[in-house]
């Protein structure tokens, strides 16, 4: 038995609503995308979620018969900017990107590192100053 985890978005049931032209409650919708997309979750209360949330938006053109009950929509058109938001790739600067990609040790050996190069420079200084302190008090 394969267990099934993505659930139907706001896109198929736009797509299937303006295809069609129908005047739908939720339920019925529900029972119709099930068959349609036998690969996706759906969920009647979800699509009803997802209906009320097209229905509201100002990029959507509705007809909500609310005479019955359960209520029926009916979607005219719906403009892309509706879905822009909740597709658009997040845009973050490359070293944010890179910084939420790190593991926890690399985060770690990143900012250990200025201590490393202190280090290594403040040793590099005392081994300079060494050899040379030591070179000018052999010739007097």
């Amino acid at each position: 038995m394969e267990i099934n985890h993505s659930r139907i978005t706001s896109y198929e049931i736009a797509d299937y609503m303006i295809r069609t032209k129908s005047l739908l409650s939720a339920k019925e919708l529900a029972a119709i995308l099930e068959k349609e997309y036998p690969h996706l979750d759906v969920d009647k209360r979800d699509v009803y979620l997802r209906l009320k949330a097209i229905a509201v938006s100002k990029y959507s053109s509705v007809l909500i018969d609310d005479s019955t009950r359960p209520r029926r929509f009916q979607i005219h058109s719906l403009n892309p900017e509706f879905f822009r938001r909740s597709r658009a790739p997040r845009r973050f600067d490359e070293k944010l990107q890179n910084e939420l990609y790190m593991t926890q040790d690399e985060k770690e050996r990143r900012e250990h590192q200025p201590w490393v190069m202190a280090r290594q420079l403040f040793n590099k200084v005392v081994r300079q100053h060494r050899h040379y302190g030591n070179a000018t008090s052999a010739r007097i």
